[in-house]
């Protein structure tokens, strides 16, 4: 195609200014369908045989680059939808199945009482109880004393009409004694105008607790060692 033939306008010129005279398309085809073109030009109206083979090889790999962004855009668009779908979970086990067995968190979901009523796979792995061990057991059974005393001033706060934090960090008693720090969020599941159940995501962040208490004492031991430097008069310095 002759690039003096297009109509005039700012991409024509730049065209020709850069000594593109004419162009040739290359078609971009997947699985037997085009998609899309690709062109590139040069002075002349003759290209060389090597330069339209890497043309195409281009509009090939273009093809598939296109194709993989469209899947991740459908993907991204399911997710969203399975996302909508979990604020509006009903009493079916599978559909919170369906969303919540591939997610890293662990998901479960409480009665008004507080009794377990069902949990994901990463939820049974994280306190070593199963489903069947959890299904109609209150939430205790797997907090530490202290957690305990933290789910109950929630629910009083609850009682007392407030609103507690949906986010908040307890501390689990596993099944095999051990215990462990989790990051909780947690919300309502509203059905018909009416709240009938919580549904929660439990991180966990033990390392990140641990790592913590170890710059507090660090840092306290450090404070400590200044202090007393300071009391005898002496000062820290570097090279």
């Amino acid at each position: 195609m002759c690039a003096h033939e297009l109509p005039r306008g700012p991409e024509t010129d730049a065209l020709l200014r850069s000594g593109i005279n004419f162009y040739t398309v290359v078609p971009m085809m997947l699985r037997g369908r085009l998609i899309g073109g690709l062109s590139f030009g040069g002075p002349t109206r003759e290209f060389p045989v090597n330069q339209i083979s890497i043309a195409e090889e281009v509009a090939r790999q273009m093809a598939i680059v296109i194709d993989h962004a469209r899947l991740l855009e459908q993907l991204r668009r399911r997710t969203a939808q399975l996302e909508a779908h979990v604020q509006a979970l009903g009493e079916s086990e599978e559909r919170y199945r369906l969303v919540t067995e591939n997610i890293h968190d662990a998901i479960f979901l409480v009665d008004l009482e507080g009794h377990f009523t069902f949990a994901t796979r990463r939820f049974e792995q994280l306190t070593g109880y199963s489903l069947a061990d959890l299904r109609g057991r209150p939430v205790s059974m797997v907090l530490t004393p202290e957690g305990r005393a933290v789910a109950d001033a929630r629910r009083q706060a609850g009682l007392a009409g407030h609103d507690a934090p949906s986010v908040y960090e307890t501390e689990l008693a596993r099944r095999d004694g051990t215990r462990i720090w989790v990051e909780v969020n947690s919300t309502d599941v509203v059905e018909d105008g009416r709240t009938i159940a919580r549904l929660a995501a439990a991180r966990d962040i033990t390392m990140r607790k641990h790592s913590e208490a170890a710059l507090e004492s660090s840092e306290a031991r450090f404070r400590a060692i200044f202090e007393q430097m300071g009391r005898q008069g002496l000062e820290p310095w570097t090279r």
